[in-house]
């Protein structure tokens, strides 16, 4: 994917965070979604996209996957 938006898709996510129970950084080519949640078995899940390993359909699944999660929409399975 274009370096140009994958970084539109990091900043897209960052603004969308709403709690202190997410949280998105955006680093290296990679971005990593947390939530924090006793949901969770070790009381954390993420979702990483790197841009440089992942392919473009994988990179947009879990973008939408992570737009979900931090609306609150779907837990992280992984």
């Amino acid at each position: 994917m274009k370096p140009h938006k994958f970084k539109r898709m990091a900043i897209d996510l960052i603004e969308r965070v709403q709690s202190t129970s997410y949280q998105v950084d955006y680093k290296y080519n990679v971005i990593w979604v947390w939530h924090y949640s006793d949901d969770y078995l070790g009381k954390v899940a993420s979702i990483n996209m790197h841009n440089n390993v992942d392919d473009d359909n994988t990179i947009l699944a879990r973008y939408e996957k992570a737009k979900k999660m931090l609306a609150g929409e779907v837990l992280s399975d992984g």
